[in-house]
């Protein structure tokens, strides 16, 4: 597993590192190292994907400074919801209007005005 870890503002890599696991010490490990490489430099923010592992290596490590979740999996976690209800909608609409085309195909073998209205 790779593990980079970059400066938000430069864009610059601080750091990129393989580990076998994705393990709390194994984490911290790895920004300790940055720590250690920016002394001068100070953390302002931390953003990662949340996963529990680094959250509590963060908190180990960078115990003060704020760490969020970053924008694209927090929007897609905030848009989970909605997708599952539009999946849910559109599942429904399915079988609502699934009876209607053997309507139409009787409707369109007839040449009365009831089925010329139900054409129109």
């Amino acid at each position: 597993m790779l593990w980079v870890i970059r400066d938000v503002l430069s864009q610059e890599t601080l750091l990129a590192r393989a580990f076998l696991s994705s393990a709390q010490g194994d984490i911290a490990t790895l920004l300790r190292e940055v720590k250690d490489l920016l002394p001068p430099v100070p953390v302002q923010g931390i953003i990662s994907d949340g996963e529990k592992a680094i959250r509590a290596a963060v908190a180990s490590v960078f115990p003060k400074v704020p760490h969020q979740l970053c924008q694209i999996h927090y929007l897609r976690d905030a848009a989970k919801p909605i997708v599952e209800a539009d999946r849910h909608a559109g599942t429904q609409l399915k079988a609502h209007v699934r009876g209607i085309r053997p309507i139409e195909r009787t409707l369109e073998a007839r040449t009365d005005e009831a089925a010329e209205a139900g054409r129109s």
